[in-house]
């Protein structure tokens, strides 16, 4: 065990009695000098905590936060159900709105063939275009008129 981790050890435990500590630490504190001056820092730290005397309030501290507990508004008791309820109902609502396309025909512009299409036109405009990518658009045209007929 390094000094390190038998110091932090013994910072964590140092409150709690040692009779659980383990043989590494043990053995660690036997022959490590840093760490016996690090320990009895520890305890003379602890011992001078526990002898201070507690801090007294002023007197006026409780009468002051009874009369701020007092007079703050309560939330009337029927609020947090109807919020509840309120928020499920429209969870339930949103739910319920449509989120896929309609059932029938898209409009042109937003219909596959239509898209298709565009596409091929835009792709045979471009002097940079693939000619496989252009065959194959032809080749499912093709494919596309044969489906219809």
């Amino acid at each position: 065990m390094d000094c390190q981790r038998c110091q932090r050890w013994l910072a964590e435990n140092l409150p709690a009695s040692f009779v659980g500590h383990t043989a590494p630490v043990a053995s660690h504190l036997a022959a490590c000098k840093a760490c016996q001056t690090a320990l009895s820092n520890l305890r003379r730290t602890m011992a001078a905590l526990e002898a201070m005397p507690e801090p007294a309030s002023p007197p006026q501290l409780r009468g002051r936060v009874l009369a701020g507990v007092a007079g703050r508004r309560r939330k009337p008791a029927w609020l947090t159900p109807v919020l509840a309820a309120a928020g499920v109902a429209a969870l339930v609502l949103l739910n319920g709105l449509p989120t896929r396309r309609p059932p029938g025909p898209l409009p042109g512009d937003l219909h596959p063939d239509g898209m298709v299409a565009q596409h091929a036109v835009a792709m045979t405009a471009d002097p940079l275009a693939d000619a496989t990518a252009l065959q194959a658009l032809a080749a499912l045209a093709e494919r596309r008129e044969l489906e219809t007929h």
